[in-house]
């Protein structure tokens, strides 16, 4: 009995010792181990390749350039492998296809100016009759309501007269909505193609302001900024002269009849733009100086001019 015992208790020592070395050899966690330790700081990751060989110009290698306006050439002023330099005029550009396209623009602004006319002609005549229609109509109505109260006339009288009534309520209220809309719809088309005639006008200016001014690219981006900054004010002018020529016009037809502190105003609301549109070329003037010889702004003055005089012709 004692010998089994202490059979049990070796056993049991062994298993101990068999587990602890298995446990050791198969299940333990590696130690770690602290190699080497540093501060994480920022820097370039750089690769370099170096290679031998030979480098050849490509026979027959093609600058291409552009130009701002789209054409036919006209004339060459260089010949192939002439030396250039910025802002040189290389080639003049067929503008033909750009004039064409300014008298199309011109004959929808005509057409345009026409169409306006012949609404306010028109229409004011056609809202003067339904007036006159629609206040016959209203009177007839009125009456047969009175009769129908004394017996003096037939129900039927009575809704003939209110369906001609409202009819002509309709129409009339249809032909002033018509009026209205339409005459917004012209208007709107007026302003719509004469900007863009004006533009192209200025951009056909600006090409030849570059080549008779004999102006430089940077010049020319400069003008061209300056151009942009002054365009709203005085486009914004122009209008406002156009309207009160047409407003002095009108007045001027009138004759004796008019009244005379209308025509004051009118002449008074002109002169003030003249001084507006004096101060502005004045502004332009004093920024165009800061790239710009004096007898570059001189020319360029002068052809503004005639650019005023070609928009006001419409």
């Amino acid at each position: 009995m004692k010998k089994k015992i202490i059979l049990i208790a070796l056993l049991i020592v062994a298993l101990i010792v068999g587990g602890t070395f298995v446990y050791k050899k198969f299940f333990k966690k590696p130690e770690i181990r602290v190699l080497e330790t540093g501060r994480v700081e920022r820097g370039d990751i750089r690769s370099v390749l170096v290679e031998t060989g030979i480098i050849k110009s490509q026979v027959g290698a093609v600058v291409k350039i552009g130009a701002r306006a789209t054409g036919r050439v006209d004339k060459m002023h260089v010949k192939v492998g002439d030396r250039v330099q910025a802002g040189q005029l290389i080639a003049r550009i067929d503008d033909r296809e750009t004039v064409k396209n300014i008298d199309q623009q011109k004959a929808a602004l005509q057409v345009a100016e026409n169409t306006l006319a012949q609404i306010k002609l028109t229409y004011p005549e056609k809202i003067r009759e339904a007036e006159a229609n629609f206040t016959y109509a209203r009177l007839a109505f009125a009456r047969e309501k009175a009769l129908i109260q004394k017996e003096y006339t037939t129900k039927d009288a009575l809704e003939k007269a209110e369906s001609q009534f409202q009819a002509a309520e309709a129409i009339l209220k249809r032909l002033k909505d018509e009026f209205a809309t339409q005459e917004k719809i012209t208007a709107a088309t007026i302003r719509e193609t004469r900007a863009q005639l004006e533009q192209q006008i200025r951009n056909r200016i600006a090409t030849q302001l570059k080549n008779q001014l004999k102006l430089s690219d940077d010049q020319f981006t400069k003008m061209q900024a300056t151009n942009k900054r002054f365009e709203e004010k005085r486009r914004l002018l122009v209008e406002q002269e156009r309207d009160a020529r047409m407003s002095m016009r009108d007045l001027m037809i009138a004759g004796d009849t008019t009244n005379q502190a209308k025509v004051s105003g009118a002449l008074d609301k002109m002169m003030q733009i003249q001084r507006q549109r004096f101060e502005l070329v004045e502004q332009e003037q004093k920024e165009l100086a800061g790239y710009l010889t004096p007898m570059q702004r001189a020319r360029y003055l002068g052809m503004q001019e005639q650019m005023r005089l070609r928009i006001d012709e419409f």
